[in-house]
């Protein structure tokens, strides 16, 4: 027998007839064997008799969708605007674009949904400002640079709770005349600044660090990749686990602990040195074979 729990405790009541009063609750399963894109709804039945007064309890189950909310801080620039895209159009959860500027986001998620319009997506995409779009989400991307993660973090920081999970795709590169170079913080990775910045007790988590968001953005193109994800939250794991496949063409694999987030991200000049120097090359991701 399956357990279940309810997300806050919340109903909805579609109304009585007669002596039956429905209800309809969002629930998932505590065993974690459905995935959190899926919902359970329950129609919760209590039927009374009009001649004993006996109660009887009727409940049906249902699997549909279960949507959350991602909010991608800096989800104007250019991994912002690919995991935005990607998100909006091949799952069920709803999308907030957050900028610091929340007139640029709002005209950023209206471009978005208008692309997606024109390919025959109906999105849930809503520009805000960064501190809104994280008090309400329930998964939090920083997709903004690596010199402007720690701020980013601080000025949301009063916005996250235990039960959110926070998200770093941010690299730390230079350039010089041979290429790009990982810069490695001395705190030893970026989302290690991330996890740094953030209360103790929001779980962070490295993911989406190696995906060319010229790619990424562009709907028509065709995605084969894999991105590692990193955290010492196993249950946050899952969850940008999960995010992370519901993107058609990416797999996401367990690269373990935080302490691991260095070694993926320094791929990603790799990759970049790689694509500059052999013709024909260009938007290279990671497959793990």
């Amino acid at each position: 027998m399956t357990d279940f729990a309810t997300p806050g405790g919340e109903a909805r009541h579609e109304g009585t007839a007669g002596s039956t009063r429905r209800s309809l609750v969002a629930v998932r399963p505590v065993d974690r064997t459905t995935p959190l894109s899926t919902a359970v709804w329950a129609t919760h039945e209590r039927q009374t008799s009009a001649s004993s007064g006996s109660v009887t309890t009727l409940i049906r189950c249902s699997l549909q969708p279960f949507g959350m909310e991602i909010a991608l801080l800096g989800g104007t620039g250019d991994i912002g605007e690919g995991l935005a895209l990607r998100w909006a159009a091949d799952s069920a959860h709803d999308v907030l674009v957050g900028s610091r500027d929340p007139e640029r986001a709002a005209a950023k998620a209206t471009e978005y949904a208008t692309a997606l319009d024109e390919r025959g997506r109906d999105a849930s995409v809503e520009g805000l400002g960064n501190v809104e779009a994280a008090q309400r989400a329930d998964v939090i991307v920083t997709a903004v640079p690596a010199y402007h993660l720690t701020d980013t973090v601080e000025s949301i920081a009063d916005e996250l709770s235990p039960d959110d999970v926070l998200v770093s795709p941010a690299v730390g590169m230079k350039r010089d005349e041979d290429g790009f170079h990982y810069n490695r913080p001395g705190v030893g990775s970026v989302t290690q600044l991330a996890a740094n910045a953030a209360p103790d007790d929001v779980p962070v988590v490295g993911a989406f660090h190696n995906l060319a968001a010229g790619r990424l953005a562009d709907l028509d193109a065709d995605l084969d990749w894999d991105t590692v994800v990193v955290g010492d939250e196993s249950d946050a794991k899952d969850t940008v686990i999960e995010l992370a496949e519901s993107i058609e063409g990416l797999r996401a694999l367990d690269g373990g602990p935080l302490a691991n987030a260095a070694e993926i991200e320094g791929l990603t000049p790799l990759l970049i040195n790689v694509a500059r120097h052999n013709d024909g090359l260009h938007d290279l991701g990671v497959r793990f074979q």
